[in-house]
């Protein structure tokens, strides 16, 4: 977007900070198939599929790979034991605060 006040990219006429009252003329934007015009696709691919063979041969294969996987699963089951006994505590504590005000009303 190009702004018919002052002339910059990037926000309209409604959004400018510019003084108001000087009006300038549109500039023609550059068509998009211009815009596009860059590397060769087959330098491109060919760069592509070199990244990708380095990225497999030191990438998800390497062993601290699998060992961060054990470990991330360990302390998803140790944070599981601490949330089940965190739960029978909260549990036997209402149990216990329900008992105490059942009796107490039972004695009125």
């Amino acid at each position: 977007a190009t702004c018919s006040r002052c002339g910059a990219r990037g926000h309209l006429a409604r959004e400018c900070w510019a003084a108001s009252g000087s009006q300038y003329k549109l500039v023609e934007e550059p068509s998009d198939a211009e815009a596009a015009a860059g590397n060769d696709p087959q330098i491109v691919k060919r760069a592509i599929r070199e990244y990708l063979r380095r990225k497999d041969a030191t990438g998800s294969s390497s062993p601290d790979h699998h060992r961060k996987k054990k470990k991330d699963k360990s302390k998803k089951v140790k944070k599981k034991s601490k949330k089940s006994a965190k739960d029978k505590r909260k549990k036997k504590h209402k149990r216990k605060k329900r008992e105490t005000s059942s009796s107490s009303s039972s004695e009125s």
